[in-house]
């Protein structure tokens, strides 16, 4: 890492110490090099999803420069000034994090509204579309596909800031389906997929 000199800049320090680093050896000076950042700031927070970060980047020879003896050779060893690590910082912009968490239920629940209608209210933490299927209780713990609760064809659109309801008459909703049966226990099981193709399973 190098002697951390008096005239370095906390951005400087913070770098130097706090941040991800990728050493380069010679043969490859002159490609691109990548680093992987998962955490900021001196106290190692995690990077947040769907969060905009300033990116800082640094360069540290580690040359020795023997010969160098002039007073007005840099410091040993050379880092890049402040001022040079925030034009990279601008040319590169604001890097926004993905958003790869799954939707979650915030409200689910589920009744019966008529002989051959449940009624099946959630709310998501995030927009997103949702599915439902019945099964019947006594057919036994329900083992489905998300395709089998999306091809069931009972969904709904919700934008997380209000409910929403989605209205189950069948086991799938085909035209050549028989309606549910009345004075019948059925399973709810439910599905999300949020804006970004990322899903929930419940």
């Amino acid at each position: 890492m190098g002697v951390l000199n008096a005239a370095m800049t906390q951005v400087d320090a913070q770098v130097l110490t706090h941040g991800w680093r990728s050493e380069t050896v010679i043969s490859e000076v002159y490609t691109d090099v990548e680093v992987t950042v998962s955490r900021r700031g001196s106290t190692e927070l995690q990077l947040v999803s769907e969060t905009a970060y300033e990116t800082y980047c640094a360069a540290q020879d580690t040359a020795t420069n023997p010969s160098c003896t002039d007073p007005g050779c840099p410091a040993v060893p050379n880092l890049n000034s402040l001022a040079e690590m925030q034009t990279v910082r601008d040319a590169v912009g604001q890097i926004i994090t993905r958003d790869v968490d799954p939707p979650t239920f915030s409200l689910l629940g589920a009744r019966g509204v008529s002989e051959n209608m449940l009624s099946v209210t959630l709310q998501l933490n995030e927009p997103g579309t949702a599915y439902c299927r019945a099964t019947r209780t006594d057919a036994g713990p329900p083992v489905l596909q998300i395709s089998h609760i999306v091809q069931a064809g009972f969904l709904a659109t919700n934008d997380a800031t209000v409910s929403s309801i989605i209205d189950i008459d069948k086991l799938a909703d085909r035209p050549t389906e028989a309606p549910l049966t009345r004075s019948t226990a059925y399973d709810i099981v439910c599905w999300a997929k949020a804006s970004y193709c990322k899903a929930m399973h419940f």
